[in-house]
C-alpha cells in the first residue's frame, strides 16, 4: 500500500483504511468460501474468480482516484479469501491436514521472499511503486491455469457419524480463540518490530536482515513442522509455544538491534509459525470431519486486524514497546485457551453451540 502513496494515488492516513477493507473483505471470502465452494462447479468457479482477481489488481495498477482503489481491493480481498478458502477444503480434506498447513506455510514463504527482495532491489526502481501490483496481475495469470487443474467438486473429509455434531463444540470455539488471539499478538510485533529498531539505532541493514531473517526462520519453523512433528506431538505444544512467545515478545524492547535483534527474531518467527498446525491437530481430534478447519484463515486474518488496532491504540510516537507487551499477554492468553480446549474435551462430551 505504502508504493501506492509514492504514486501518488493514495495519502499517507489512507493506506490503514484500504489494507484494512482488504483484510476484512479477505476474510469475509475466506469465511463464506467453503459454503460457496462446496455448492458445486468447483473448478470452473475458481477459473473465474482468478480471473476476475486479474482485473482488480489491474484495475489497481490504473486507478487514480482514492474511492475506486477501495473498491478494487474490497473486492480484489473477497476474492483472495474465496481462493484462499479452496486452499484450505485441499488441505482438511489431505490424508494428514497438520503436515499439508505446515508445508504451504512453508513453501508460501520462499515466494514472499523472492518476490520482496526483487521489488526493493529491481522492480520498484525500474517500473515504479505500483509494480507490486502488476507482478500480482502476472501471478494471477498463473493461478487462472492452476485452477484448471483443481478437483471439479469441493472435496470433504469422510464422514464420521459419531463426530457429526462436533464441528462447532466448545473446545473448537476455544482452538478458535486461540487462532484470532494469537494472530493478534503476531501483528503486535511483526508491525512495529521495524519501528522498534530504528528507535533503537538499527541501521537500514540491519532492519532489512532482521526481516530476513525473521521470513527465513517462519520458513525453517514450517518445514520442522511438517516434517519433523515429534517434537510438537504434545496437546499442551500450544501452551509451551506460546509462553516461550511471549517472553521472547517481552525480550524485544531490550535488544532493538545488533546481533541480538536477529537473534530474537529468528527464534520469534521459527516458532510462532508452528501453532498454526498444531491448532488443527487440535481441530481434528476434536472434530475428525475437519470442518471448521477452513475458517482458520478468517480467524488469522481479523486477529492480525484486530492486533494491528490493539497495537496502535497502545504505542506512542517515540516508544513502542507496549505493542511486545500486549504481545506477550496476549500470547499467554492464547495459551490458556488451548489449555483450556483440550481439558473441556477430555473432561466431557462436547457441548453444540447454536452455530453446530
Amino acid at each position: 500500500m505504502g508504493a501506492l502513496v509514492d504514486a501518488g494515488k493514495l495519502t499517507t492516513s489512507a493506506i490503514g483504511g484500504v489494507a484494512t477493507a482488504e483484510i476484512l473483505s479477505l476474510a469475509f471470502g475466506g469465511a463464506v468460501g467453503p459454503w460457496f465452494l462446496s455448492k458445486g462447479s468447483m473448478r470452473y468457479k475458481l477459473v473465474i474468480i482468478s480471473a476476475l482477481l486479474l482485473v482488480a489488481n489491474l484495475a489497481t495498477y490504473e486507478s487514480a482516484l482514492p474511492y475506486s482503489i477501495y473498491l478494487v481491493r474490497i473486492a480484489a480481498g473477497t476474492l483472495e479469501g474465496l481462493l484462499t478458502a479452496a486452499m484450505m477444503l485441499m488441505i482438511v480434506s489431505s490424508r494428514d491436514p497438520e503436515r499439508s498447513q505446515a508445508i504451504y506455510l512453508s513453501a508460501s514463504t520462499v515466494p514472499q521472499v523472492a518476490i520482496n527482495y526483487a521489488l526493493a532491489v529491481y522492480l520498484i526502481p525500474q517500473f515504479g511503486p505500483v509494480s507490486g501490483f502488476g507482478v500480482m496481475a502476472v501471478l494471477t495469470v498463473f493461478g487462472i491455469f492452476l485452477s484448471i487443474l483443481m478437483p471439479a467438486v469441493a472435496p470433504h473429509r469422510p464422514h464420521k457419524q459419531a463426530a457429526h455434531n462436533q464441528a462447532w463444540s466448545v473446545p473448537i470455539l476455544l482452538i478458535c480463540a486461540v487462532i484470532f488471539i494469537h494472530n493478534a499478538a503476531i501483528a503486535c510485533v511483526w508491525y512495529y518490530i521495524e519501528r522498534l529498531a530504528t528507535l533503537g539505532g538499527a541501521t537500514r541493514s540491519e532492519i532489512g536482515l532482521s526481516v530476513s531473517v525473521f521470513l527465513t526462520a517462519q520458513f525453517l519453523g514450517a518445514t520442522s513442522a511438517a516434517f519433523k512433528r515429534a517434537p510438537y506431538g504434545s496437546r499442551y505444544t500450544i501452551f509451551f509455544l506460546t509462553i516461550l512467545l511471549a517472553c521472547l515478545s517481552l525480550v524485544f524492547p531490550y535488544a532493538p538491534s545488533g546481533p541480538a535483534l536477529l537473534a530474537i527474531s529468528a527464534l520469534f518467527g521459527f516458532f510462532q509459525i508452528v501453532i498454526t498446525p498444531c491448532c488443527i491437530r487440535l481441530m481434528i481430534w476434536m472434530d475428525p470431519e475437519g470442518r471448521a478447519v477452513p475458517q482458520l484463515t478468517p480467524l488469522t486474518l481479523v486477529g492480525l486486524s484486530g492486533g494491528s488496532f490493539l497495537a496502535s491504540r497502545v504505542v506512542a510516537h517515540d516508544d513502542v514497546s507496549s505493542a511486545f507487551t500486549a504481545a506477550a499477554v496476549l500470547m499467554v492468553l492464547a495459551g490458556i485457551a488451548s489449555v483450556a480446549a483440550v481439558i473441556v474435551k477430555n473432561r466431557s462430551a462436547p457441548l453444540n453451540t447454536a452455530l453446530g
